[in-house]
């Protein structure tokens, strides 16, 4: 039993480490969007 709870907390760690990865690369590109489109954005509005 003590190892199992203890196998299911590093599963619990890395799936953690994983999603918080994700969501900071999801992010990222988010971000980098953002800077790629916003030129084009701001030349299009002058319009």
């Amino acid at each position: 039993m003590k190892a199992d709870i203890e196998e299911a907390s590093i599963y619990y760690i890395l799936s953690s480490i994983l999603i918080s990865k994700i969501i900071h690369s999801v992010n990222f590109n988010k971000n980098l969007f953002a800077f790629l489109v916003q030129p084009y954005y701001l030349n299009f509005l002058k319009y």
